[in-house]
């Protein structure tokens, strides 16, 4: 089954996708996550890093470095990144539209479905043992998702595209 990028709520069950961005006070880590432990292993906050913590729910830290540096392509990297950490699990959501500001959010709802939805895809044809993605529904949640219903559609249609093209 093909995986979905929609905007709504937290769906039951699913991995949560945490964008930390890095500040001159240091990382912002959920109050209800173990610093200590974050820390030890190693995660910084830094563009591209990624922490998987299990649990229920399952959290996988997304680094996207410096608030100012953030750009559309960061935040497709995310996504991407999100979707291959979650590759056997059926759902995901994230807020990570909140961190451009409101007047770029459908570029990042954009960027973030295209990321999510090409991260997603294999050509497996000639794949005698294919392991596709188990995901089918990736949820853009937070004060910033109805913005990004806009975006959604327009990062569907391009990674359709893409997708397409690499078919042939």
């Amino acid at each position: 089954m093909a995986l979905v990028v929609n905007a709504g709520n937290t769906p039951k069950g699913a991995t949560i996708g945490v964008p930390v961005t890095l500040s001159r006070k240091g990382i912002p880590i959920p109050n209800d996550m173990d610093r200590d432990m974050v820390l030890r292993c190693g995660f910084s906050g830094q563009p591209g890093q990624v922490l998987v913590v299990p649990g229920m729910p399952t959290r996988v830290l997304l680094g996207l470095g410096e608030v100012g540096a953030i750009t559309v392509d960061t935040l497709r990297s995310a996504a991407a990144t999100l979707v291959r950490s979650a590759w056997n699990d059926v759902a995901v959501c994230t807020d990570l539209v909140s961190v451009m500001p409101a007047k770029d959010g459908v570029a990042a709802a954009r960027a973030i479905t295209e990321g999510a939805l090409l991260a997603a895809y294999t050509y497996d044809n000639y794949r005698s043992l294919a392991k596709p993605c188990a995901l089918t529904k990736f949820t853009l949640t937070g004060s910033a998702s109805k913005i990004a219903v806009a975006g959604i559609e327009q990062g569907s249609l391009a990674a359709e595209a893409v997708k397409l093209a690499r078919d042939l």
